[in-house]
C-alpha cells in the first residue's frame, strides 16, 4: 500500500510506501506536515537560486584575483573554500554534505559579488548567449521603432520560435526567454538569429545588426567565443568590421 502527496510547485511529488525496503539515507522522524513545509521551503530556495544563478548545470569556480567579502555568511564562505576546483551545484552540495538547494543558496552572494566564474555545457551556453543577444536586439529595436513595430517583431518571433520548439516571448518591449530545450538548441537559435537579423536589417539597415553583433563579440569572454561562432554571430561581426574598414 502506498500513497502520493503532491507538493506545490512546478513539478515533483513525494511517494511514501509503508514497510518499504528501499534505501533510505537516514531516519526521518518528522510529522508529514513538517516534511511538506520543508519541501515548500526548499522549492522556494530553488526559485530564488534559479532567478540569480545562470545555470544549475554550470561548473562554478573562484574568479582569479577575487577575495571573499566581509559580509558573507558562513555558508557563503564554506562554498567559497570548497570551490578550489570547479564544481556544479550538485557536486558542491555533495562536497559540503548539504542539499543542492542549500548549496545553490550558498553560491548566491559570491556570484552576485562577481567573485565566481561559470563554465556552461555547450547547449546551455548557446541558449544563454542567444537570450542575451535577443534581449539586446529587442531592446535596441524597441528604442528606435516604437510600440507598434515592436509588437510586429514579437509576432514574427513567436511564429518562428513555435515552429522550432523554442520557448520565448516579447512582453512590454522586453525579450523573455523561457526554459531551455532538452535537446541542443544551437541550430534553432542560429536560424532564429539569422531570420530576425534579416527582419531588423530591412527596417534599420545592416549596420544595426553588425553593430549589435560586434558589441557582443567584443564583450564576450574567451570561453563564449566558440558558442558565438556556432550561433553565426562571430562570423557576421567579423564581416561587418571588415566592411567598415
Amino acid at each position: 500500500m502506498s500513497f502520493v502527496a503532491a507538493m506545490p510547485g512546478k513539478d515533483g511529488q513525494c511517494l511514501w510506501t509503508p514497510n518499504s525496503t528501499g534505501r533510505i539515507e537516514g531516519p526521518v522522524d518528522l510529522p508529514l506536515g513538517d516534511l511538506s513545509r520543508e519541501g515548500i521551503h526548499r522549492r522556494d530556495l530553488w526559485r530564488v537560486a534559479r532567478d540569480v544563478l545562470p545555470s544549475m548545470n554550470a561548473v562554478f569556480r573562484r574568479k582569479p584575483g577575487a577575495d571573499p567579502a566581509a559580509d558573507w555568511t558562513p555558508a557563503n564562505l564554506g562554498a567559497w573554500e570548497a570551490l578550489d576546483v570547479g564544481l556544479t551545484v550538485g557536486d558542491l552540495g555533495r562536497r559540503l554534505k548539504v542539499s543542492p538547494a542549500a548549496a545553490a543558496q550558498a553560491l548566491l552572494a559570491p556570484w552576485q559579488a562577481g567573485a565566481l566564474e561559470a563554465e556552461f555545457p555547450p547547449s546551455e551556453l548557446s541558449w544563454l548567449l542567444f537570450g542575451r543577444l535577443m534581449g539586446d536586439l529587442v531592446s535596441r529595436f524597441a528604442d528606435i521603432s516604437g510600440l507598434k513595430m515592436t509588437e510586429a517583431l514579437a509576432g514574427f518571433l513567436s511564429d518562428r520560435a513555435r515552429s522550432r520548439g523554442l520557448d520565448l516571448q516579447i512582453r512590454a518591449g522586453k525579450f523573455i526567454p523561457g526554459e531551455p530545450p532538452q535537446d541542443d538548441p544551437t541550430q534553432g537559435c542560429r536560424e532564429m538569429l539569422a531570420e530576425v537579423s534579416e527582419y531588423a536589417s530591412r527596417l534599420h539597415g545592416v549596420e544595426f545588426i553588425d553593430r549589435l553583433y560586434s558589441d557582443h563579440v567584443r564583450s564576450a569572454q574567451a570561453s563564449e567565443l566558440p558558442a558565438l561562432e556556432r550561433l553565426g554571430v562571430a562570423g557576421r561581426a567579423a564581416a561587418g568590421q571588415a566592411a567598415g574598414d
